[in-house]
């Protein structure tokens, strides 16, 4: 146990820095039995990995084998972020940084958009980066920065290690990261109004490369315009490899400019109007078909809640057991390892005590009686009796042994526990994150894409926020998502309800999210 204790005591710089296996790095991998390398992924280590996730190789120190050379190396895994440092020290490449020293130009900065006061990113002009900005014809109003001596783009310098670093070389390495264009979020939905604005103005769809409604769409299917235009000179871009850009992003990301509900279309056609003949044979049945569906959701969402406190409650008991079993354990171990130490000890001060009398007896016996009958006898009960020690003291050693086997199984059984502990843990947020995102979407609002802000239901039985149904009314006067024209509306307090208990469950940074949200639609 004092040996452990000086192990976990070492500091990282101390211990022995591992490598990295060139042959499981290779396209044949490595197929040695006996390999001491890590077996992980050698641009991960750097941070310039392309294929993130969907890389064929390893990206965690958490495998088992890996776990286990590094634990004969004297490595704990709550020292993998610090051996992860200097791995990336010893592989990064000489005369250039890696992609997570260096921050990326702030693309909200260039738009004159980002009020973030601990924005992680560069306050720099792009173009200036590039080596295309016209310097003082620069056309951004206000004028952006093109110095890395402010007091933000210092502050981020020193975070990131490179305080020290020769501003030329920081920025042709941000050369290295060049931004990509946008489809602009606003454009899509209510129009975009914002002079700065640097995002694409196209269709979603078109640039997705599946709008339905071709010619008839109302948003631009080309980048020719005079805003595209300026977007494109300030990337430096072509039309055709912009939209390819913005193609690849959507394909791979799953996101691009915006997020749309798929029963929601950007781009509706002209005419789909509802007959006013219908709507007035349907008014009553619609009513009652629109409380039922009100009434429906809301069952539906108290018995979520339900269900979800229960489970809740299940795993904290759960973990509230596997944790009083581990300490347990734990003590038991610590515990038979002192008896064990301490035993050895007794029996090892006994052993040379003994030592020493017998061989002082035999001193006073050789010259005492050396011819003697006596001190034959005398001799020989000594000797039977140390035989009888020395086989005492194997049995005691064996014990010993015994006792320090029983101790290791004890901690792998207390590793097994730990790690099944972890494994639920992370189950069980996975279930809250789920079943969150789950409630979450039946709670959102097809215009703005948020969670629904004074809840009203139109006469159509849709529902949106208050804000966008009177944004709505103002331009056409129909519904988003039928086209029906809006007669009524509802203010649906059990929707507001279901929201505020739905952000009850949430993290604080949604919880925040949301009362920024609340406060710029006052």
């Amino acid at each position: 146990m004092a040996t452990g204790g000086r192990q976990d005591g070492l500091r990282s710089s101390e211990k022995q820095l591992p490598v990295i296996c060139s042959y499981f790095n290779s396209p044949k991998g490595c197929d040695r039995e006996r390999c001491a390398a890590l077996h992980i992924c050698y641009h991960f280590v750097t941070s310039e990995c392309r294929y993130g996730e969907r890389c064929r190789l390893t990206h965690s120190l958490e495998t088992p084998g890996t776990r286990n050379r590094l634990f004969r190396l004297g490595w704990t895994p709550d020292q993998y972020p610090d051996l992860l440092r200097m791995l990336q020290m010893k592989y990064a490449p000489k005369n250039r940084f890696t992609r997570s020293l260096v921050p990326s130009v702030c693309f909200a900065y260039n738009c004159n958009s980002c009020n973030n006061g601990e924005c992680p990113f560069v306050h720099l002009c792009y173009r200036h980066v590039m080596g295309r900005c016209p310097g003082r014809q620069c056309r951004q109003t206000p004028p952006l920065s093109h110095s890395l001596a402010n007091a933000h783009n210092a502050q981020i310098l020193t975070a990131c290690g490179l305080g020290d670093v020769i501003f030329t070389k920081v920025i042709s390495s941000l050369r290295n990261w060049p931004l990509r264009p946008r489809v602009c979020r606003r454009y899509n939905s209510n129009g975009c109004t914002l002079a700065g604005c640097k995002q694409l103005h196209c269709c979603y769809y078109f640039a997705r490369g599946n709008c339905t409604y071709g010619a008839r769409c109302r948003h631009d299917h080309h980048l020719n315009s005079w805003h595209n235009k300026i977007v494109l000179e300030f990337f430096g871009l072509n039309p055709f490899y912009a939209l390819s850009i913005v193609r690849e992003d959507i394909e791979t990301a799953g996101i691009a400019g915006v997020e749309t509900h798929p029963t929601a279309p950007l781009c509706p056609p002209s005419g789909g109007h509802m007959r006013r003949s219908v709507q007035q044979e349907n008014a009553d049945q619609g009513q009652e078909i629109r409380n039922a569906q009100v009434m429906d959701e809301r069952d539906e969402a108290l018995q979520s809640f339900s269900k979800m406190a229960e489970i809740n409650q299940e795993n904290e008991i759960k973990l509230k057991i596997a944790e009083k079993e581990k300490d347990a354990i734990q003590v038991e171990a610590e515990h038979k390892t002192l008896l064990a130490e301490e035993q050895g000890q007794f029996f090892s001060k006994t052993y040379e005590k003994l030592l020493a009398e017998r061989d002082s007896l035999e001193r006073s016996l050789l010259v005492a009686a050396e011819n003697s009958f006596e001190y034959e006898n005398i001799v020989t009960g000594l000797n039977e009796k140390l035989s009888s020690l020395e086989l005492d003291f194997e049995k005691t050693q064996d014990e010993r042994l015994a006792q320090i086997e029983e101790r290791r199984s004890l901690l792998e059984e207390h590793k097994k526990l730990q790690d099944e502990l972890d494994q639920e843990r992370r189950k069980r947020r996975e279930e809250d994150l789920a079943r969150s995102e789950q409630l979450e979407s039946t709670l959102i609002c097809s215009v703005c894409l948020e969670m629904f802000v004074e809840a009203t239901t139109l006469g159509c039985a849709h529902t949106f926020c208050g804000s966008c149904v009177s944004s709505v009314e103002q331009a056409n006067g129909l519904c988003p998502m039928c086209r029906a024209p809006i007669r009524t509306k509802t203010r649906s307090i059990t929707l507001d309800e279901m929201v505020s208990k739905a952000l009850e469950t949430m993290s604080e940074d949604r919880r925040t999210a949301r009362q920024i949200l609340l406060n710029e639609r006052g």
